[in-house]
């Protein structure tokens, strides 16, 4: 049996080096790079990534110290659901807040609820033991969803044989969506998904309406909130905003949650975040409506698939919102305050001109 380890910190390293000296096969991997080479030196094989890790591992055991970690390690695009799980165990030993299990709930009732008779993940006894402990059976679910996307008869009716990676779920709903997913990362093309919905249901608002996105979206621009039509004006404004893309994000999920489940979402997150997305609802609702009512989504897996890629996206943005690098948010001010910046720069150097020249 080969064990997987994921987060090499104190009791991940201790733990990896009693497996081997029990005459396991462990392969490991942390982020940080100085914790895999000093483990590496010492005999432990040391995978590319968390993806990796999974797929030359038997069983998979993560300990992370936080709750952005675990998304990481799972979502990302070298994450966990990157790759194929079926008929693996995951050992989850990281220390979680109740916000993740909180995040996993749609996902679990998007699958029970409307993956009807084909769906497993209800009947497994991880599920029953553990539900509304959800983070406890993730791979459980990843894996549904997995054979989900494979949408073939075998996983359909028999929901057995294999399903296919996160990425090519992510695809094919693209696909269906109508964007172009070419050579983009799994993150991107979530994001184009999502501006797409969200754009869609911009067209459809009254001027009042896309003025009210446009600043719950913090889009600062003058002449776009005087007169908020341009729908394409409105895309790159998005685009261009990191916390807009975040916020649209939770926006387009929640609204696909009313329409589906009958209620939103419940997000332990910053609240600039969550503020104002009962209101765009209504808008973006008929929009996830209409695509459900579509031919592009005839097929009853895909009826699945897309909430769900909505809903990854919504964590994923949760994730990132949090984890914005120093120089992103710098970035960011700056761009918010460039006039004043550049008024400020000027003047220093009006005044170090005039303290030369005057010595």
């Amino acid at each position: 049996m080969k064990v997987g380890i994921v987060g090499l910190g104190r009791m991940g390293a201790a733990m990896s080096q009693r497996l081997r000296q029990q005459g396991f096969d462990v392969v490991g991997w942390d982020h940080k790079a100085d914790a895999t080479r000093a483990l590496g030196a010492e005999g432990l094989q040391i995978a590319a990534n968390a993806r990796d890790v999974a797929a030359r591992s038997d069983v998979v055991i993560s300990i992370i110290t936080e709750d952005h970690g675990v998304r990481r390690i799972f979502n990302a695009p070298d994450g966990f659901l990157a790759g194929d799980v079926s008929g693996k165990l995951f050992i989850e030993m990281s220390t979680l807040q109740p916000m993740t299990g909180r995040e996993l709930a749609p996902l679990v009732e998007i699958l029970c609820t409307k993956g009807g008779v084909m769906c497993q993940l209800a009947r497994t006894a991880s599920y029953r033991n553990n539900n509304p402990n959800h983070q406890a059976y993730v791979r459980d679910i990843a894996a549904e969803i997995q054979k989900f996307g494979a949408n073939t008869l075998k996983t359909q009716l028999l929901r057995s044989g294999k399903g296919v990676p996160y990425e090519q779920i992510v695809r094919d709903v693209a696909g269906r969506v109508g964007v172009k997913s070419g050579e983009k990362s799994t993150r991107e093309i979530e994001r184009e998904i999502v501006t797409k919905l969200l754009m869609e249901a911009y067209e459809t608002m009254s001027p009042e309406q896309k003025r009210e996105l446009l600043l719950s979206l913090k889009i600062r621009d003058h002449k776009l909130l005087l007169a908020p039509g341009g729908v394409e004006t409105a895309r790159l404004a998005i685009q261009h905003s990191g916390f807009a893309v975040f916020k649209g994000s939770v926006i387009v999920a929640n609204a696909a949650a009313q329409q589906l489940l009958g209620h939103g979402l419940s997000l332990a997150t910053n609240a600039a975040l969550t503020k104002g997305i009962a209101v765009f609802a209504g808008p973006v609702g008929l929009v996830f409506a209409a695509l459900l009512g579509g031919n592009a989504l005839a097929a009853p897996a895909r009826r699945v698939t897309v909430p769900i890629v909505l809903q990854v996206a919504a964590i994923r943005a949760v994730h990132e919102y949090h984890h914005e690098t120093a120089w992103e948010q710098i970035v960011k001010l700056m761009r918010r305050y460039k006039w004043a910046i550049g008024i400020a720069v000027a003047l220093v150097a009006w005044l170090l001109f005039h303290f030369h020249a005057f010595r």
